[in-house]
């Protein structure tokens, strides 16, 4: 043998110097990984966080729950006066929706998308939205009709 040469490594003793290498890493991984991540591994450091966070979780559910109850009153009195307003606006208008959409159908014959009864400007009247066309050419007209005598206040076409 000369001086140059290695003498061959072994198979078992490649394989044995690799699992302690691997080892060692997993060792120094494992170790580090609680600073990485900011890991606490007190068990009563974590129980208290624990009961803190359920603390946490039981106020924000009632804050929640009172949320929700205000939000559904909140909910509630705007329907109300929603009905109010429209059974106020129903008083005034001298036609009915069905009359109005007869109009509306009259001057633009179509399907009647959506009938609603508005008060804009101190003027209450039908806002009527009717779909026309054929399938070349479809097109929505928008139709405001007195409420008081059934007249065509505005009429607007969409392309």
């Amino acid at each position: 043998m000369t001086k140059l040469s290695r003498p061959q490594m072994n198979l078992h003793r490649k394989n044995m110097l690799l699992a302690a290498a691997s080892l060692f890493l997993a060792v120094a991984c494992l170790a580090a990984t609680p600073f990485a991540l900011g890991i606490n591994f007190d068990p009563q450091e974590a129980r208290q966080r624990s009961t803190q966070g359920e603390a946490r979780e039981q106020e924000e559910r009632k804050r929640q729950e009172r949320e929700g109850v205000k939000n559904e009153e909140l909910e509630m009195r705007r329907q109300q006066e929603r009905a109010k307003m429209q059974a106020t606006l129903a008083k005034e208008a001298k036609i009915t929706m069905g009359q109005a959409i007869q109009f509306a159908t009259y001057q633009q014959p179509g399907t009647v998308l959506e009938c609603r009864l508005v008060r804009e400007r101190g003027e209450v009247f039908f806002n009527v939205v009717v779909f026309s066309g054929n399938d070349a050419e479809n097109n929505a007209t928008h139709m405001q009709i007195s409420a008081v005598d059934g007249r065509i206040l505005k009429t607007e076409r969409e392309r």
